[in-house]
């Protein structure tokens, strides 16, 4: 960022850039950030930009008004119609001005084709809504911004919205939609796995990958091991290496580490359905980042297997 951009009067310190997937994590942020700078949301400005031309205003907002543009970024961003316009804005600004006034977070694990490698850009399931607000502050102090010192009527105020988040998780476990919601994400995370061993069987890796509904398995010289993934009562999902059988029998076998892991369905700070592990508040993640970390360690461990079955 040039000391002209720097030393530049913003209409607002932050803009967020979000699809309505992401409203939720969106509007979190908004609370927790808000009452030390002014920031764009459109969901907080929706009823006064209606009757204006919006491609006029949004791209003013994100090329020019904004000291900071948050995007909060998913394989669907730029696809929509609004999104796109933001995307365009952006991407000029990048053009005159270079990436140092952007914060990309990633939250399905993708990022821009068009972001350069070297830029760092940040998984939300990593850092949740209190480290992005971190991230975001550090960065508006380090190019020139004034972050207001919260009054006292800011901390009551964020921690009745803090209650509010945590009273309304609590409420959803006892709710109708929680059983609604655990078929569906546990459906989800079958229809993930069918993606990646599909992606897998098309590698080009020296052993062979299958699956059945819930399960990953690959082959090397006819011993075979497995990934599986078990919907369990109470709302529940279990996650471990090995068939019943082998894992049962066999849990330290060379070159293995028997894992599993139980999991609840939950709703984290911005009201995101995901996954957290039983009886912990930490680790929360969503059910495409739940099974694409767990899919890199199973390949971890089948190129450990390879290497020492070819030594």
């Amino acid at each position: 960022m040039t000391v002209g951009a720097i030393l530049k009067d913003y209409k607002y310190e932050v803009a967020i850039s979000f699809c309505v997937d992401d409203e939720q994590v969106a509007q979190g942020i908004s609370d927790l950030i808000s009452d030390k700078y002014p920031i764009f949301l459109y969901s907080k400005y929706q009823e006064l930009l209606v009757g204006q031309d919006g491609v006029d205003i949004f791209t003013k907002v994100f090329k020019e008004d904004s000291r900071i543009v948050l995007i909060l970024y998913r394989e669907k961003w730029a696809k929509t119609p609004w999104t796109k316009v933001e995307e365009n804005a952006i991407r000029e600004r990048i053009f005159e001005e270079g990436t140092d006034f952007t914060v990309f977070i990633s939250m399905d694990g993708n990022k821009p084709s068009w972001l350069s490698n070297r830029l760092i850009y940040q998984n939300y399931g990593r850092f949740g809504i209190d480290g992005i607000g971190a991230i975001v502050d550090k960065k508006i102090e380090e190019f020139g911004g004034i972050i207001r010192e919260e009054t006292i009527a800011d901390q009551v105020g964020r921690q009745k919205r803090e209650i509010a988040r945590k009273k309304r998780a609590e409420n959803y476990l006892l709710s109708a939609e929680v059983g609604f919601d655990h078929t569906n994400e546990i459906n989800k995370i079958y229809k993930l796995l069918d993606k990646h061993v599909e992606e897998l069987q098309n590698a080009g890796l020296p052993y062979d990958f299958s699956s059945s509904r819930n399960q990953l398995m690959y082959s090397i010289f006819g011993i075979q091991w497995g990934l599986t993934f078990v919907k369990m009562q109470h709302f529940r999902l279990k996650v471990y290496f090995g068939d019943e059988d082998h894992y049962r029998s066999k849990p330290n076998r060379p070159g293995k580490k028997a894992n599993e892991i139980l999991y609840s369905i939950r709703l984290n700070d911005s009201e995101t359905i995901g996954w957290g592990k039983l009886n912990s508040q930490e680790d929360f993640k969503t059910s495409e980042e739940l099974i694409i970390s767990w899919v890199k360690e199973f390949l971890e461990i089948t190129h450990k297997d390879y290497l020492k079955l070819n030594s």
